[in-house]
């Protein structure tokens, strides 16, 4: 029952950054989900609502479109809790269970993140 409130929190606080974020770029719901991929604005509204979980691969793109980070969808608390070479460690042990298309945007945060800080093999 606290995981579900919990949940249900997170839901809600991403679901606000989707509609702060997607009303600072000045795009409409229907804008929003065309540029994802999705059928209507449905889907837009309840994630906005928190009514529905924004799945990773949906909170990728989104923020790809928003110019944004997923970390940016995210409560502060939460992300500050993960070290990032645990969360590394994580990723690594959990690696091959990602979809394809969420490995993909590892791979490219990754290219990026070497091209940016210099670091090459």
């Amino acid at each position: 029952m606290a995981n579900e409130n919990i949940d249900q929190q997170i839901n809600s606080f991403i679901g606000r950054k989707v509609l702060e974020f997607r009303l600072q770029k000045g795009l409409s719901q229907v804008q929003l989900a065309e540029l994802i991929g999705k059928d209507s604005a449905t889907a837009i509204s309840y994630f906005e609502s928190g009514a529905r979980k924004v799945s990773i691969d949906d909170l990728i793109k989104i923020a790809k479109v928003l110019n944004k980070t997923v970390e940016d969808f995210l409560p502060k608390a939460a992300t500050a809790q993960i070290e990032p070479k645990e969360f590394a460690i994580k990723l690594r042990a959990n690696y091959d269970k990602l979809d394809k298309e969420t490995e993909k945007s590892i791979l490219d945060f990754t290219e990026l993140a070497k091209k940016k800080f210099g670091k090459t093999k």
